[in-house]
């Protein structure tokens, strides 16, 4: 009976078996290898693996070391690789469970239908928090989705792992980490929009937060926690919130908040924003 594996890489590498935690590999190399293979997903040349890994060495050193770091992966993990003279394919994201593969595959249709509405105006008898969202088109089943794919987001891309004198590698491994950062912020901008255009406030604040805490210069997951707050009766932490910008914007970028954050700032402060949000709420409906 084959194992079952599940391969975590958006955080700290992790593998389990059929439920329980592998040992810890004993080669940086061996576990670059397995997130590089994994994240392929398709038969990979030896030679550019030695290449990637081992560039300053001689070619047949270089195959070598990927020879004994391989064997120490299919020890571990019987089954998870098909190997020829010439490749190397992991198979995990289709026999198994990877993170990344499951989080492209949950978030894939739900971008498609954000990217066909994304700017389709509020209705003009939204209220006036509302225009500080955007339509995005989403089903409450794909807002599932997404938010599924996100919870996946465990941190950095390989988070903690480098290679010394792997070049090559390293600008991938950058290059992934850069990808995945503006993955999971994206999805948390349109979960923001499409829970809060549905006044589900509790669930757009979490995911405002969240955005936040990812790309905590983003004037956009101020703002609309701004308005989150404000809306829910929370004037003072909207206002607070304005000024935890303000500090980090000009602390990390020597900026000033864009005209439209003061703006927001300045209706929140004269009771505008909240005080209609409120009045409307107060009028029964039916």
């Amino acid at each position: 009976m084959s194992s079952t594996y599940h391969l975590r890489l958006l955080g700290s590498v992790s593998i389990t078996r059929d439920g329980l935690p592998l040992r810890e590999f004993d080669s940086r190399k061996a576990v670059a290898l397995l997130g590089y293979l994994a994240r392929q997903n398709r038969p990979v040349e030896r030679s550019h693996l030695a290449y990637l890994f081992w560039g300053d060495k001689p070619e047949a050193r270089g195959r070598r070391n990927l020879s004994h770091d391989l064997s120490l992966l299919t020890a571990l993990l019987p089954g998870a690789f098909q190997t020829t003279y010439h490749t190397v394919h992991c198979t995990l994201a289709t026999t198994g469970w990877v993170d990344t593969a499951r989080f492209e595959a949950l978030a894939a249709p739900a971008r498609r239908a954000a990217a066909g509405s994304e700017g389709r105006a509020v209705q003009a008898s939204a209220e006036v928090s509302d225009a500080w969202f955007t339509q995005r088109g989403l089903s409450d089943q794909d807002a599932a989705a997404l938010g599924e794919a996100v919870a996946l987001y465990g941190g950095e891309f390989m988070a903690g792992l480098y290679l010394n004198g792997c070049p090559e590698f390293e600008t991938w491994l950058l290059r992934e980490r850069e990808y995945w950062q503006r993955q999971v912020n994206t999805l948390l901008e349109v979960l923001v929009d499409h829970y809060a255009l549905r006044h589900a406030d509790e669930q757009a604040l979490a995911y405002a937060r969240r955005w936040l805490e990812l790309e905590p210069w983003q004037e956009r997951a101020h703002r609309s926690l701004m308005v989150l707050l404000a809306r829910t009766g929370n004037r003072s932490a909207a206002l607070a919130q304005f000024e935890v910008c303000r500090q980090l914007l000009a602390k990390e970028l020597s900026l000033e908040p864009e005209t439209r954050t003061i703006a927001l700032y300045q209706q929140i402060r004269d009771g505008r924003l909240g005080r209609e949000t409120q009045a409307r709420r107060a009028v029964p409906r039916g």
